[in-house]
Order: C-alpha cells, then structure tokens, then sequence
C-alpha cells in the first residue's frame, strides 16, 4: 500500500505470480522435498514474498433470456449461446499439457464474424445485466489478511472486450474499416452496462485495488485506436474510482512503448506484471523516464529468465540490478511479467528472495 502511494519502503517489495509454476508441479509432483505438502501461501511466505492475491469472480454479465450450452469435444469446447432463433458459437482448443498447467485455452473461432451476429451480440447486451459478489470479494480479503492487497479484477474494457472475446483481433479491425458504426453501437451498448451498473459497484466494494485494462500493445493496440476506444474511456474510469479513493492499475505485460504517454495521461496508479527486457525490448529505465514513478511499477522480471535455457550468470545481473533500482529508486513491486511459468527453477526463486533481502 506504502509503494501505491509513492512511500519508500525499508524492505524492497516482492510479488511473484507463482500460481502456473505451483499448479504445474503439484500436479506432477515434481516440488523440491522442502516443499512437499505447502501450499502456495505457505511457499510465500516462506520466500518472504507478499501474495498475489488476485479476485476474478466480483461480477458477471448475464444475458437474459439466452440459453448457454458448453459441448465437450475432445481438446476443443464448443459454446453456445442462443435466443429467439438465432446463436452465437465460440470454438476453443486447450491441449492435455496446457490444461494440466493450468493454461487457459486458445480461441480458434470467435463468436462474431458476420453483421448479423454482431446485431444479435448488440441484442443480448441490450437485455444484460450484471450481478456482483461483494460478500465473496470480503471474504477472499478476509482470508488474505496482512499477507497480500487483493486486487480486484475488472478485466479489459469494453472495446478491449470485443476485440479479445468476441471478435478477434482480425475481424476487429476489419470491422472497424467496413462497419465502424455497427462496431460503434456494440462498444457504446457495452460500455453503457460498465458505466452505470459495474462502475458504481466496484466504487462501493470495500476493494482498495483494482485491476481494470490488459494487454495495452503499441501494435494491437496502437495509438490511434488507444486514443478512440481506450483512452477517453480509462479516463472517466480512473476519476470515478479516484473519487472513492481507490488505487486503479492495468495488466502491462506488453510491448507499449507507444502508448507510455497516454498511459500517464489517463491517471492509472500501478502497472501490473509489467514487461521489460529480455522479454521486450523496453528496460525498465524507460518506464521510470517516461512516467516519472507516478505510476507505481510491478514486474521487472520476464518470466523467460527463470527458465533454465536462460543462462543463470545473466539471470542472476538482472535480478541484481532490479532489485538495486527498487532500493534507490522506489515506485517499484519486484514482480514476475506474465507468471513464473511451469518448469522454472526453484534456485531462482530462492535466489530473488535472498537478493530482495
């Protein structure tokens, strides 16, 4: 809480994502003997690292009316979502590996490809509503206690949400140059549901976080799209929950070197498991010169470093000089981008908590 508000602190703050890694080895029962019978928390604690304590379930939308059937396929799930005779079918793929490190699956077909599907979306939203779980969201702060912040998942916003759920990338900029009001009203209609029924409810949760926006890329999601679909609305996000003296953050685990400005401008807090080099080509000197720590950074640490194909003499200058910036510098959760990943070794997590020392 102390680094969200620009406080240094005595002890350098560590928060690695360490639930793909734990899952994994769970399962296959590959742990180091110490670690037998922990649970994650445990090994948390005993690393000396805070808990990534991440909420995902606060709220649901919910399309009345639509019936939704899930049809096991083998490696692939079909979904599909129908009313009033028409339907919308999402095709994913998860193979046996991926499942089994938790992974989540790939999409191979969106939901809308046609104008009529996307008038038929516009229909469902129009009839949604969002339920909340303030109860379930206390009770996960509740158990977390002094070991972690929970933070509150918003997930992406609206325009984000098309491209990622229901368009696809490609059919989303394809809309966007042939249909672009079609594509409009779909925004429009979804963010009206954020706006007046998820917003008031995250500014009433008890939340002191809140994790809203993901994947910001200077290529997917470059300038001129930011600036029309993201921007505008970030910024009335950001004073909404300000006004309730909440710390707002997005999920950086992206190249967004063209976006370092906007970002800042927009007014968010922190930047969660935020990419650097070797992962990307951004180091993390660039984030310091361009936001000037008025936004909190977490991350440091490309999850690729951990692997054991990444030489451990190099490992071992990154992580040094990571943890040396966060002492003289502040402004900076020394954190995993994405996650510490299945197969990492268990020296070098042992190696950031001595370092962080």
């Amino acid at each position: 809480m102390r680094v969200f508000r620009g406080e240094k602190t005595d002890a350098v703050p560590v928060s690695l994502r360490l639930d793909l890694w734990y899952g994994h080895a769970a399962r296959k029962k590959s742990l180091p003997s110490a670690l037998e019978n922990k649970t994650l928390p445990e090994i948390e604690e005993l690393l000396g690292f805070a808990q990534t304590a991440r909420f995902r379930d606060f709220f649901k939308i919910r399309f009345e009316d639509a019936k939704i059937e899930r049809i096991a396929e083998g490696e692939y799930l079909r979904e599909v979502t129908s009313a009033s005779g028409k339907k919308l079918t999402k095709i994913s793929k998860s193979g046996l590996e991926a499942t089994v490190s938790g992974i989540q699956p790939y999409v191979v077909k969106f939901p809308v490809e046609t104008e009529e599907e996307c008038e038929f979306l516009i229909e469902l939203f129009r009839r949604a509503c969002v339920t909340v779980d303030h109860s379930s969201y206390n009770g996960f702060d509740a158990a977390t206690g002094d070991a972690g912040l929970p933070i509150l998942i918003a997930g992406p916003c609206p325009a984000h949400r098309v491209a990622l759920e229901y368009l696809g990338y490609e059919n989303f900029f394809l809309f966007m140059y042939d249909m672009p009001d079609l594509l409009n009203r779909l925004i429009s209609v979804i963010e009206e549901l954020y706006r007046h029924r998820l917003w008031p409810e995250l500014a009433s949760s008890s939340a002191t976080a809140i994790l809203h926006g993901a994947h910001f890329s200077s290529n997917m999601t470059p300038p001129p799209v930011f600036d029309k679909y993201f921007k505008p609305y970030f910024s009335d996000f950001v004073k909404e929950m300000d006004a309730g003296n909440k710390f707002v953050g997005f999920h950086a685990d992206a190249e967004m070197e063209a976006l370092l400005g906007r970002v800042l401008q927009i007014g968010f807090d922190f930047a969660d498991c935020l990419a650097t080099e070797p992962l990307i080509k951004t180091p993390l000197s660039k984030y310091y010169e361009a936001w000037n720590k008025k936004i909190t950074l977490w991350g440091g640490l490309p999850s690729i470093i951990f692997d054991p194909s990444f030489p451990f003499d190099k490992f071992r200058e990154h992580v040094d000089r990571t943890v040396n910036i966060a002492k003289n510098e502040g402004a900076l959760i020394i954190g995993a981008s994405d996650n510490v990943m299945p197969g990492a070794e268990w020296q070098r997590l042992l190696y950031v908590a001595e370092a962080a020392d």
